[in-house]
């Protein structure tokens, strides 16, 4: 992921092009390219006086160069008469945006100006470049004009190799002056310093991990801030939030704290996909330590000379008895290991696993225990109360779902008040009845091809949920067309992530398809696991659900599937031939 300044889209960017490009950037580049985003800055003019410049995005790579971007949005034309662009938005209101080309040039002069001026910057000349970006067109001319050639222009359909487009157009500059080199890491050093500095927001974790439009759904608000401010001085606290409201996010950064303390920390959770997502792709183990539940006991039985065998399809005295015991003997040979035991998804954890992890404390009966919760995900009817008394903290605001798709979620939501929804409204959810297993995975093919092939989502942007377990799911393992569904991370090449709703706890993605609701649902947990499934979806879910449903589910979703059917856009909405995929 490419270094974004700001990490978070501003909510006041009203631009729905510069938003796309924000996006693409945040999930196309790697972390060697450095994106500024509405950039300004005074400078000196070619004769020393003062000068306000301003950009859509600057770009930078260290081996390659830095471009100064101007985005219009809206269908782009010339003007032969007045020498001028015309963008077209949505309502077919014709805006004059004069010449954006000629405006990247300026705020380039005015950057290269202003960074000559500051200490540090490479005394050789550097590749510097400017383009113009149209997303929502489509430009087929070698030229617009002789000013504008096609290898200093970026449109929609660029986007889908929008690294190697930026490189195309950096080798341009680089040709016209081939004398000119990078600006290495020093020249990045100085232009971070000018341009992100006092710009950089320390914002949420997790949020730094996610695609650019659905970070500013992720954010934490300065309500939830408080509650870290106001929890600082708490040893023992249950926090109880709804989907999506940040608990994993608060648990992440409450361990940070307490390890940039000097404390020993461990962050555990019940899911082993959300302890692998923390530990490896956030990064965090070299800071504190994080697993899961069973991750802990097999840990420290290892550490203490004493492991436990892995046992495929356990009975349930493994899960009650076998791994509790060995965190015990463990901690018997070891002693204590933590000043801190953060917990996520609390709801999940069983008596025996309350009883145990606490002993891991070097202060058991008053060390420092973080319990993060949500009763509405108590997907399993057996795990028992809290074990810390008094009520618990209250998160009621929701960051993670838009508007539309927390629709859905409320149909399963099973608190006295409704939680609050920070996101933009967004797209109806889309909901697909069908009739039989064929036409299930039918439907599922269709869904795949609309999100992959027509809207341009990416692989790793979408996952499929089964609300079935994972023996009996028929979705599981399918290909389907040129898809292959897996449960495998990373992803190879022509590759969808496919697991079960349980399995896929505490994660999320922005687009979700929720499929097999259907009659072999058990009526005991089916309002839980739905809740969980769907609240999974950050911007857009498709739920495929069965004619043969539980009567309690259909009516559920009765009003959503009424809104479906007669408000989803046609690009996402239409059940295409889907022939070729």
């Amino acid at each position: 992921m490419a270094r974004m300044y700001p990490v978070v889209l501003e909510p006041t960017t009203k631009s729905s092009a510069e938003r796309r490009l924000f996006e693409a950037f945040a999930r196309e580049l790697d972390n060697e390219w450095i994106v500024f985003h509405h950039v300004k800055w005074i400078g000196n003019d070619d004769r020393g006086h003062p000068c306000d410049g301003e950009t859509d995005f600057v770009i930078a790579h260290p081996r390659l160069g830095v471009l100064v971007i101007e985005v219009k949005g809206g269908h782009i034309r010339f003007d032969e008469a007045t020498g001028h662009y015309i963008s077209t938005d949505r309502n077919g209101v014709d805006h004059d945006i004069g010449d954006p080309f000629s405006q990247a040039t300026r705020g380039k002069h005015t950057l290269i100006a202003k960074l000559r001026s500051m200490p540090g910057w490479p005394r050789r000349r550097v590749v510097f470049g400017h383009l113009v970006a149209f997303p929502d067109s489509v430009i087929e001319a070698e030229e617009l004009r002789p000013n504008a050639p096609r290898k200093i222009i970026l449109d929609a359909l660029d986007l889908i190799s929008l690294e190697q487009r930026l490189r195309d157009a950096l080798n341009f500059w680089r040709g016209r002056h081939p004398t000119d080199s990078p600006p290495g890491r020093e020249g990045i050093e100085v232009l971070v310093r000018l341009l992100g500095q006092s710009r950089h927001i320390r914002h949420p974790l997790l949020a730094e991990q996610a695609r650019a439009d659905q970070q500013t759904i992720v954010r934490l608000t300065e309500s939830q801030f408080r509650y870290l401010r106001f929890l600082s001085a708490q040893r023992r606290a249950a926090i109880a939030g709804c989907a999506g409201s940040g608990k994993t996010f608060l648990a992440v950064e409450k361990a940070r704290q307490l390890s940039d303390e000097g404390l020993k920390v461990l962050l555990t959770c019940f899911n082993r996909a959300l302890a692998d997502h923390l530990g490896d792709a956030l990064g965090y183990r070299r800071q504190f330590d994080v697993y899961n539940f069973h991750q802990v006991c097999f840990h420290w039985a290892t550490q203490a000379g004493r492991p436990v065998s892995y046992v495929e399809n356990p009975p349930p005295e493994y899960f009650t008895q076998t791994l509790p015991n060995a965190l015990l003997e463990a901690v018997e040979v070891l002693g204590p290991q933590y000043d801190a035991i953060i917990v996520d998804e609390g709801q999940d954890f069983r008596a025996e696993w309350w009883e145990a992890l606490p002993w891991l404390l070097h202060d058991p009966a008053n060390g420092i225990l973080y319990i993060f919760y949500d009763d509405n995900q108590r997907v399993y009817p057996d795990r028992c109360a809290i074990p810390i008394e008094g009520a618990p903290y209250v998160l009621n605001e929701n960051c993670r779902n838009t508007q539309r798709v927390f629709d859905v979620v409320s149909c399963f939501y099973q608190g006295e008040e409704l939680p609050i929804v920070l996101g933009p409204e967004g797209l109806p959810a889309e909901i697909i009845e069908y009739t039989d297993e064929r036409e299930s995975l039918t439907q599922l093919r269709r869904v795949l091809h609309r999100l992959l092939n027509e809207n341009r989502f990416s692989p790793d942007e979408m996952a499929v949920l089964t609300a079935r377990g994972s023996r009996s799911s028929h979705v599981l393992g399918q290909r389907l067309g040129n898809v292959q569904l897996t449960d495998r991370l990373p992803l190879e090449p022509g590759e969808v992530l496919a697991t079960t709703v349980r399995r896929f706890k505490g994660l999320e993605r922005p687009a979700i398809i929720l499929c097999e609701v259907d009659e072999t649902l058990s009526s005991d947990d089916i309002e839980a696991l739905l809740y969980v499934g769907t609240s999974r979806a950050r911007v857009y879910l498709v739920v495929l659900i069965s004619q043969n449903a539980p009567d309690a589910v259909r009516r559920a979703l009765s009003a959503q599937l009424a809104k479906s059917q007669s408000s989803l856009p046609p690009s996402l909405g239409e059940n295409k031939d889907d022939a070729g995929f």
